[in-house]
Order: structure tokens, then C-alpha cells, then sequence
């Protein structure tokens, strides 16, 4: 084909604008598109169930606005953050951290003013951070879910001081699960994480 019959072939196309109204509760699932025709099929919205408060167990759960979802069920949509529950504890861990160097005493205030469920938050203590640890890759692989940044493998205050040294609190290290403390006015990666009582 010359540059001259490509030329009128272009201009003989026509452009469309077409405006498609998805239904409420269905999303498009795939189109199809020819020169002359395009077929777009819809599918329905498959909303997660929120587990409701008595049945949450012990594991990781999903958090948007009041209510927590099963992370499978949840997929890969935007959502607050991750909430590990264990026996007498919800631990919160935000989808982004407030700041990611703080003192002991600013990242303990971020954490009081706060009110998760209508409960009074705190910094998780270092036995719950140990638990944290623990689920580490699972914590993360529901933050990546969610658009959220990973827990990284540093230090994170805990709420205890250090009763025979008060200008000290303990520190959890998210890379190796070691517990130390240090100066309280030193400043180390705090991770947007709230603990409060489970009942």
C-alpha cells in the first residue's frame, strides 16, 4: 500500500466516543474489539464479608474503616491497614507509618492519641512485638495487598521502659527479633502500630 492510499484510508476512518454507564455492584470484566464492533461484558462485584467482632480469632485480618475482612477474601484492593489478633490483643498496623523517625516519647504520644474500635491505643509492648515478628511476612504480604509499605527490618519502639535505667525504653528489631533498649531520645523507624486490649 503507497503513502497516499494509507493517507486516505486514515481519513475515511472515523473517531467514536462512547460513553458506557456501569451498573452499581458490576464492574467490566473484558471487551472485545473489532474495526466495526465492540462487545463489553460485565461482571458482579463480588463484595468480602466482614467478620464480625465475636469471630475473630487469632491471625491477620484486613482493616477498612470499622470493620476487618479475611485477607483472601480481601484481594488486592486499597484498604487502612493489617490487624493481628491474638488471644488478648488487637495489634493495628497502619497501611503507611506517621513519620519514620521518631523518639521514644513522640512515637508514644502518636500512639495515645489515637482510638481504634472506640478503644484506647498504645505502642505494643516488646512481647507483641516479638509477636509481630513473628507473622512478619504474612503482616507484609497483606500490606503489599492493600498498596501499603512493608514493615521494615529495623528497629520499633515498644511501649516498656527500662525499670532500672528510666531514661531507656526496649526496642524490638523487625529483622532479626531481637530486643534491646535504648535512649529514650534516640531516634529509630517507627512503624504507624497500635496496640490496645482485645476486650
Amino acid at each position: 500500500m503507497n503513502i497516499k492510499n494509507l493517507f486516505k484510508r486514515r481519513n475515511a476512518m472515523k473517531l467514536h466516543q462512547i460513553i458506557i454507564d456501569v451498573p452499581e455492584g458490576y464492574e467490566i470484566d473484558q471487551d472485545e474489539r473489532s474495526e466495526d464492533r465492540m462487545t463489553i461484558q460485565f461482571k458482579k462485584i463480588e463484595k468480602p464479608k466482614a467478620v464480625p467482632d465475636y469471630a475473630i480469632k487469632s491471625g491477620i485480618f484486613i482493616i477498612k474503616g470499622d470493620q476487618v475482612y479475611i485477607p483472601d477474601e480481601w484481594g488486592n484492593r486499597p484498604a487502612d491497614g493489617v490487624l493481628l489478633a491474638t488471644p488478648h490483643w488487637f495489634i493495628a498496623i497502619d497501611r503507611q507509618a506517621p513519620d519514620k523517625c521518631m523518639e521514644w516519647s513522640g512515637a508514644r504520644d502518636w500512639a495515645r492519641a489515637r482510638k481504634i474500635y472506640g478503644r484506647q491505643c498504645d505502642l505494643f509492648d516488646r512481647y507483641q512485638g516479638l509477636h509481630i515478628f513473628d507473622n512478619l511476612e504474612e503482616i507484609n504480604a497483606s500490606l503489599k495487598a492493600i498498596g501499603g509499605d512493608i514493615i521494615p527490618g529495623e528497629w520499633h519502639w515498644t511501649k516498656d521502659e527500662v525499670k532500672m535505667n528510666p531514661r531507656c525504653a526496649f526496642v524490638v528489631n523487625m529483622n532479626y527479633g531481637r530486643v534491646s533498649f535504648n535512649s529514650k531520645d534516640n531516634y529509630y523507624c517507627v512503624r504507624a502500630v497500635s496496640a490496645f486490649p482485645r476486650f
